[in-house]
């Protein structure tokens, strides 16, 4: 994720645009709702996409719950959104509990070594 933090910032994504969010520390979805509220209080919406790189997001239980409520009320609109944890089982089966929620392009799982693809990607 550093990786394609660092071409985005190459490319000239200002870095106000982007989010690196660790979960190791985070309580509950409470506190993660409430950290990505203050990015977007702070640094605004400002035109264009914004990047949000959240690294083990599976350490907080009903973390899915807490990113729906970003994508109800809208904060999460025009935003990438890579989430990231230890267990690819729950992230699998935690984003299914999010229909229609999951933006206008795909979903993509890869497992630990696929950052490489996800740098091709996008």
């Amino acid at each position: 994720m550093k990786l394609y933090i660092k071409k985005l910032l190459e490319s000239g994504i200002p870095p106000s645009r982007i989010l690196f969010l660790t979960c190791d520390d985070l309580k509950d979805r409470f506190e993660l709702i409430e950290v990505i509220k203050n990015f977007f209080q702070l640094y605004g919406k400002s035109g264009g996409i914004s990047y949000m790189f959240i690294d083990e997001i599976t350490m907080i239980q009903d973390w899915q719950s807490g990113i729906k409520y970003l994508v109800d009320i809208g904060l999460l609109e025009d935003c990438l959104v890579v989430l990231t944890g230890s267990s690819a089982y729950d992230l699998k089966i935690s984003s299914e509990r999010l229909p229609g929620r999951k933006g206008y392009n795909r979903d993509l799982f890869f497992l630990p070594k696929g950052m490489d693809t996800l740098l091709s990607t996008f």
